[in-house]
């Protein structure tokens, strides 16, 4: 899933700080809005499904983030924030089919978000409210995955988040960000029937202008990463993302610091042979120019539609 405003932990998700000058100055990236939350991919990294048809995985997540942390990753002087986010993100994957070891997939993603923020400065308030909307829809036209062999592969792709999404510029909260961004992917899973599995990708953030505030975001890259041992139908392991800024914001009210997040915590799945659920906890043991929060998710893939296999008499 994906970041959508000040970092709770996805996906999710979001909160902007009502051009209030102390509050911006607390983070990189526009208001410590990130357009990917590390580790929205939870334990699905290479988790695709080879026959043709349209699938579905449901992530529900709920985030609390309780300090705000500048460049030294300690939390700001005379700073209080509390941040409680519930978002529902609907990710829906079409399996076009294989050439050969090459299966090739388009997607859509849609988060609905629901925030409560308020933020303190020496006791007195800097923001404070709540909104639900639609989070930045994500379109990813091509995805690709090409096996190796049984227990290797590499995926690819690329996602375009788009502007559509309830953005404001002004409240205490905004369930989107006000810009678009590309993001190429590219991954690699090692995992069998049963014994240790591992998975990675690395994605690149590379942001637009925000039109309204003529804001840029700089770009950055993000890894999400899944490992632990499979056993029959379970699952168990850790999962997280660790998002990198490696250029600084521009326009007016930049500041020099980038965010740095580390996202990382246990995770636990089983499947029953068609739908695949996944329950994890993720906390933030780095977080540099953004917020350290907790975040409980659950999720669960299903098929939604299948061709039926053609009959004998067609064969």
């Amino acid at each position: 899933m994906m970041k959508l405003r000040v970092l709770a932990s996805i996906l999710a998700i979001s909160c902007s700080f009502a051009a209030n000058t102390v509050a911006t100055s607390a983070y990189a990236a526009e208001s410590g809005a990130l357009p990917y939350q590390p580790g929205s991919s939870g334990d699905f990294i290479g988790v695709l499904p080879y026959i043709p048809g349209l699938f579905m995985q449901e992530n529900l997540s709920y985030s609390n983030s309780y300090a705000l942390v500048g460049d030294d990753g300690k939390k700001i002087p005379g700073s209080d924030l509390d941040l409680n986010v519930t978002t529902s993100t609907s990710r829906f994957l079409f399996s076009w089919g294989s050439i050969g070891d090459l299966h090739l997939y388009s997607q859509i993603i849609v988060p609905v978000v629901h925030g409560d923020t308020t933020v303190k400065f020496g006791g007195f308030t800097a923001a404070d409210g709540s909104k639900t909307g639609f989070g930045n829809i994500f379109f990813g036209p091509i995805i690709g995955k090409y096996d190796f062999d049984e227990y290797n592969s590499i995926t690819f792709g690329y996602d375009y988040a788009s502007e559509l999404g309830n953005y404001s510029a002004t409240d205490a909260f905004s369930p989107a960000v006000g810009y678009a961004s590309h993001q190429p992917t590219f991954g690699f899973t090692h995992a069998g029937k049963d014994g240790f599995y591992f998975a990675a990708l690395a994605r690149g953030v590379f942001n637009e202008t925000n039109d309204t505030t003529h804001y840029r975001t700089g770009n950055a890259i993000n890894v999400d990463f899944r490992s632990g041992w499979q056993s029959g139908n379970w699952r168990a392991g850790v999962v997280g993302g660790f998002y990198d800024q490696f250029q600084s914001d521009s326009g007016d009210g930049a500041v020099n610091g980038k965010t740095r997040l580390l996202s990382i915590g246990p995770s636990i799945s089983y499947d029953f042979g068609g739908p695949i659920l996944n329950f994890n906890f993720r906390t933030t043991p780095i977080a540099r120019n953004t917020t350290k929060s907790n975040s409980f998710w659950v999720s669960l893939a299903v098929p939604l539609w299948m061709p039926k296999p053609p009959s004998e008499a067609d064969r």
